[in-house]
């Protein structure tokens, strides 16, 4: 069970260091509408990211997904379709999540979050056990007493609705209940014109699987598809 404020942050949450420090870089102030144009080159050097190296101390890798499936407690699903020319580049297990960069080039401490996001179209995939992170009876109770959403189904209606000015919407994989934006141009707070990382989140048993990329919705649904 979730409570709103809980749910909403695993939703919207991208660069998340799980061990103590968390720098969220996507979700930037976009107060207005989207425009047709999916250039992200054009409108890269509006955004007010300060160049920060996409790895930090805390990002340790693990050697395959059977370290990282040891390390979290459970399997951990790994895609087997990625689009043309990337390859995994990094994979990262904390106490009960997964994290993977692709990219169509090698990842170093000299990569930003700007190149590898934007500029370069990097790929991140995250994998979080719900139940084992977030199902406590002190969620549950705060979530009735504020008359918020109790479960992650009701977390990604309102979801959809948080972010119906990007067109998210609700979709089926193989079964798997997910929601979803694609890649876009927005105005930010103030007037300029910024790009939007797509987004897919599904839910798979305990699992919520976040796919974040300045690709097409369609090439983070087949990567979806591989992994579910």
């Amino acid at each position: 069970m979730l409570n709103r404020k809980t749910a909403i942050m695993i939703a919207i949450t991208i660069a998340t260091v799980v061990i103590g420090v968390s720098v969220t870089v996507a979700h930037l102030d976009y107060g207005g509408q989207q425009t047709s144009s999916n250039n992200s080159d054009e409108f890269a050097s509006n955004l007010a990211i300060p160049p920060i190296p996409l790895l930090s101390e805390y990002d340790k890798p693990v050697n395959g997904v059977d370290e990282a499936s040891t390390i979290v407690g459970y399997d951990v699903p790994y895609p087997t379709y990625l689009p043309e020319g990337y390859k995994i580049q990094g994979m990262y297990a904390y106490d009960d999540s997964v994290k993977m960069y692709a990219w169509d080039r090698m990842i170093d401490g000299k990569t930003r979050y700007k190149d590898f996001y934007y500029t370069g179209k990097g790929m991140i995939i995250y994998i979080y056990d719900i139940s084992k992170r977030y199902s406590t009876a002190a969620d549950e109770e705060e979530a009735k007493a504020t008359g918020g959403p109790i479960s992650i189904e009701e977390q990604m209606e309102e979801w959809v609705k948080e972010f119906e000015k990007y067109k998210a919407h609700k979709l089926t994989i193989d079964g798997y209940q997910c929601v979803a934006y694609d890649s876009q141009i927005v105005e930010d707070a103030i007037g300029r014109k910024v790009p939007l990382l797509a987004e897919l989140d599904c839910l798979k048993d305990k699992l919520l699987i976040q796919i974040r990329a300045y690709l097409p919705e369609s090439e983070l649904i087949k990567v979806a598809e591989s992994m579910l």
